[in-house]
This record gives C-alpha cells, structure tokens and sequence, in this order.
C-alpha cells in the first residue's frame, strides 16, 4: 500500500520543496525551479533532487528521474548516475522487469569492453561489478519504491511520468461500467501519488 499523506503533512513537504527549488535559480547554470521529494512509508525524505538540465547538459534529467536514480544508487550514486536506470526503455511490455533486463545487458557490455581492454589500464579483477548482486538490490530497491510518494513542485512531464509508471509507482483505480450483460474494468492513471503545485 502506497503511503498516504494528509493535506497538512502534504502541504508541509510541497513548502520544502518550493523553498528547495528557489535554490536553483541561484546556481550559476541557472536550472529550471523545480525540485523533487521522495516520502517512504514512515513519511521521512529519502531523496530528493532539482533538475540538472544545463549542468548535465541532458535534457532528460528533471528532478524527479534523478531522485530514483539517487535512491535505487545509494552511496554510488556519483559514479552510476550516467550510466541512467529509468532511461524509460520502450518496450512492448512497458515492463520493468524488461527494462532492468535491457539495462544489465547494455551494462555488462560496457564492463566486457571494459574487460577486454583491461591490459592498458592499471584495473584488477576486483574492480569488476557484481551484476546479479547489483540488480537483486535494485529489484528490492523498486519493489519498496512502489510504496513511495514523490512530491513535485509543479505536474511532471510525460517522460516523468511514465518513467514513474515504470518503477511502478502509480496509484489504478479500477473503474466499472456496467452493461446489461457484460461488466468492464478498466485500470485509470491516477496522479494522487504526486503533489505537486
């Protein structure tokens, strides 16, 4: 079950984030004012980010793609953060579970690339990255994210969203119209797990 946040808690981590955003205005690449919260299940902050549009000069990093990117990296987040998991894989499933399984497949080439030029660098063996230990992390890592709510400071974008959509952080409500003979459900997006301004 995805965390709940009463208006007066909701309105309390929007006024963070507003003042958060403020502060990019003030960074010299001058970024757009629009800053990201990640809320956990005990309704703390465990990522947060404003978007890095000029600085990265990557159009696709707003503040909501880097909080998960912050989250699922933890400490690696600095060394990950190219390297882009919610890259919003277009696959015919919209599937996460396709998604990390086009993502560890592009980064095991780069690491057999990287192996095979290993003789002109001063790496060893160890330098080498545990791939089923790091993806069984990060398949944790999105399974808690589904519980998770994001508090934006203005609607995310389409990207935004359906990068969200991936991890599985959404909210369906099922609606049912009724026919004489037949009944409908039909799943609907349901924003209520972003606030945002």
């Amino acid at each position: 079950m995805m965390v709940e946040l009463s208006n007066d808690e909701a309105i309390s981590f929007l006024k963070q984030a507003l003042h958060e955003a403020e502060k990019s205005l003030k960074v010299e690449t001058k970024e757009m004012p629009i800053f990201c919260l990640l809320i956990n299940e005990k309704k703390e902050i465990i990522s947060s980010s404003y978007n890095c549009t000029n600085e990265s000069k990557n159009g696709c990093r707003h503040c909501e793609i880097i909080a998960i990117d912050k989250y699922i990296y933890g400490k690696n987040y600095e060394k990950m953060k190219n390297k882009n998991l919610i890259k919003c894989f277009n696959n015919n499933t919209n599937s996460i579970n396709k998604s990390l399984s086009n993502y560890f497949s592009e980064l095991k080439n780069i690491d057999k690339e990287f192996e095979d030029n290993k003789e002109n660098t001063n790496c060893t063996k160890e330098h080498s990255i545990n791939f089923e230990q790091i993806q069984k992390e990060i398949t944790k890592k999105i399974q808690k994210l589904k519980k998770f709510t994001i508090v934006v400071t203005c609607e995310p974008c389409i990207m935004c969203v359906y990068a969200l959509k991936l991890v599985g952080n959404k909210k369906n409500k099922k609606k049912t119209k009724k026919n004489k003979k037949k009944t409908k459900k039909k799943q609907t997006y349901d924003d209520t797990m972003m606030i945002h301004r």
